[in-house]
Parts: C-alpha cells; sequence; structure tokens
C-alpha cells in the first residue's frame, strides 16, 4: 500500500443543541470550554469515531442535556495543515511515562494550571495530542483511546476553516 499522506478525520462528540454553534465556530472563550481537562482549557476531539459517539451519549444523560440527543461532528484536515503547528504529543500513557502525568497532574490538580508554562509567544501549545487519562491519581489510561485538544486561535481557525459537518 502506498502512503499518500492523508487528511486527518478528527471527531468531536456533543448533543444537537450544540452542534450548530460547532459547526459555526470554535470559539475558545465560551464557558463551555473546560478548565480541568487533561490537557486544559481547550476544544478536545478524537481520531476515534468510537470514542466520540461514547463522549456524546454520556454528555446527553447529564442533567442540564437531558433530551438531547447524542451529535458527533467531524472536521477533515491536512496533516500538513497541523504539522505547522505547535504541537505537543504524547504517545504512551503507561504508569511510567512521567511527562504525560505531570501535564495532566498539572491540568486535573485543584487549583488546575492556567497555561501549558511554555516560554515565548505562547504559554499554549496549539494542540496536545494524547492518551485519555481514565485515573489520574492511579496513572491509569483508557486502552485504545486518545485526544487532540486544541489551546489557541491559530488551531481554532485551522480547524474552523477545514472540511466538516455532523455525523448522521
Amino acid at each position: 500500500m502506498t502512503w499518500t499522506n492523508p487528511d486527518v478525520r478528527l471527531y468531536h462528540g456533543t448533543v444537537d443543541m450544540h452542534i450548530p454553534s460547532v459547526l459555526a465556530g470554535i470559539d475558545l472563550t465560551l464557558p463551555i470550554i473546560r478548565a480541568g481537562s487533561d490537557f486544559g482549557r481547550g476544544f478536545y476531539t478524537t481520531t476515534s469515531e468510537h470514542q466520540a459517539r461514547k463522549w456524546a451519549a454520556t454528555l446527553s444523560l447529564q442533567n442540564r442535556y437531558r433530551g438531547n440527543s447524542p451529535g458527533v461532528v467531524y472536521y477533515q484536515i491536512a496533516r500538513d495543515a497541523i504539522a505547522r503547528l505547535d504541537c505537543l504529543w504524547f504517545v504512551r500513557g503507561d504508569p511510567g511515562d512521567d511527562d504525560y502525568w505531570s501535564l495532566v497532574q498539572h491540568f486535573r490538580s485543584f487549583p488546575p494550571g492556567i497555561d501549558h508554562r511554555r516560554t515565548g509567544n505562547s504559554p499554549w501549545y496549539d494542540i496536545v495530542v494524547g492518551p485519555v487519562a481514565l485515573n489520574w491519581k492511579g496513572r491509569r489510561a483508557a486502552m485504545n483511546g486518545d485526544q487532540v485538544s486544541l489551546h489557541t486561535q491559530t488551531a481554532a481557525y485551522l480547524f474552523n476553516s477545514a472540511t466538516k459537518g455532523r455525523l448522521p
């Protein structure tokens, strides 16, 4: 099989009431962009359609969203465009991966960290990619799960200009 450098497809699980606003554009200033997530305040996606559907189903069962059906939005993005961003990648989530777990602890502790603590132009990476922490204190990550989080307007602009839509 020949490598063709295909686009990356990323999925975001949500509820029906949010799909129009998500498709209209990611706004990192909205209150639905939660602090205290694994990689900090941001907009979270995954490479797994199955995982996005699970996240959407879980969200639809919360009291504030009762009566809203789960929904999934997809983004089709060129790998070369992602490669031009400042990205931080974690490949493993095993208990001995101190780099990964220290970042998750930084954002999951109370009070949570305020940024990625970078120096230079921005204290945030544009995108952070890695496993999903199931139990950060016990250093247990989800098997076959991942997350791709956006933290800057540069990353949001890339996603907002990408091919996107709602999955049936």
